[in-house]
């Protein structure tokens, strides 16, 4: 499968398990693997849909991740959301509420 295929497929099964968290098949481990990839993905397109859905899958994982495993996705996360912020000209001192 196309890389940018199978990065599509993954932002399609992130929204279906929003609407059915039962449905995905994979433990706290892939998909914390899969939010990753989508975070970095992100980074490196600078599609931030691949964000969104790594943001989304965060809240899906919620407990089910240790406190190290949630805050080293959260540093990610941030690391991604700067780049967000310097791509539209904003300074540190900007809140996305502000857009």
């Amino acid at each position: 499968m196309d890389g940018d295929l199978e990065s599509e497929a993954l932002l399609r099964r992130v929204e279906l398990d929003k609407i059915d968290p039962d449905n995905h098949q994979e433990n706290s481990e892939d998909l914390m693997a899969i939010a990753r990839f989508l975070i970095e993905k992100a980074r490196r397109s600078h599609d931030w849909r691949y964000l969104n859905a790594a943001l989304k899958l965060n809240d899906l994982l919620g407990s089910k991740l240790s406190a190290t495993e949630r805050e080293s996705l959260e540093k990610l996360a941030n690391a991604a959301l700067s780049d967000v912020r310097a791509s539209l000209g904003l300074t540190s001192e900007h809140k996305f509420t502000d857009l």
